[in-house]
C-alpha cells in the first residue's frame, strides 16, 4: 500500500512547498542599515515607479484579507494571545497574516494528502486518514514555528536572568 520511497517523496514535497510559502512571508529582520533607512522614511522605488516588491504590494494584502476572514472564525482570546506571542518573538507578521498562514498550511496539507492518495493509489479509509493527517500537520506548521521561536526567546531570557537580578540588586543597594 505505502512504499517508503513514496512517503519520503511526499514528505519532501510537503516540506519544500511549506518552506517556500513561509519563507516568502516570514522574511528575515532588516539589518541596521535598513532599519535606519526605514526610520528616515526613505523607500526605494522600482524601475516601473511602484514602491515595494510584488510580495508587499499584492501578496501580503491578499493574505491579510484571508487572515481577517479566518480571524472571524477563531475566538477572541486566541487572537489576543497570538498577538502577544508574535510581539514577544519579534516576528514581522501581523495576526491576520499569521492566521492566513494557518489557512494556507491547511490547504497545502490537504492538497498534498489528495495528491498522495492518488499517487500512491491508497484505498478509501487510509486515503481519508492521510488527507486528514497532512491537513492537520499543514495547519499546525505555523504554530510549531511560533512555539519554537517562543522557546528560543524564553531560553535567552532565562540565560540573562542572573545578570538582570544582579543589576537590580546593585541598583537597589
Amino acid at each position: 500500500m505505502f512504499t517508503s520511497s513514496g512517503i519520503y517523496a511526499a514528505a519532501a514535497i510537503f516540506a519544500a512547498l511549506s518552506a517556500i510559502v513561509f519563507g516568502l512571508v516570514l522574511r528575515p529582520k532588516p539589518g541596521l542599515l535598513q532599519q535606519r533607512l526605514g526610520d528616515t522614511g526613505y523607500v526605494e522605488e522600482e524601475e516601473d515607479g511602484h514602491r515595494g516588491t510584488f510580495l508587499n504590494r499584492v501578496l501580503v494584502p491578499a493574505l491579510g484579507v484571508v487572515g481577517r476572514l479566518g480571524q472571524r472564525m477563531s475566538p477572541g482570546s486566541d487572537t489576543s494571545l497570538l498577538a502577544i506571542q508574535l510581539e514577544i518573538t519579534e516576528m514581522k507578521v501581523s495576526v491576520e497574516l499569521f492566521t492566513a498562514l494557518r489557512l494556507i498550511g491547511l490547504i497545502v496539507g490537504l492538497g498534498m494528502g489528495v495528491g498522495l492518495t492518488f499517487l500512491l493509489d491508497v484505498g478509501f479509509p487510509a486515503g481519508f486518514f492521510l488527507i486528514g493527517v497532512l491537513g492537520a500537520v499543514g495547519r499546525m506548521f505555523p504554530d510549531l514555528m511560533l512555539r519554537s521561536k517562543l522557546r528560543k526567546r524564553e531560553a535567552l531570557v532565562l540565560q540573562d536572568l542572573p545578570n538582570v537580578i544582579d543589576l537590580l540588586k546593585t541598583a537597589v543597594n
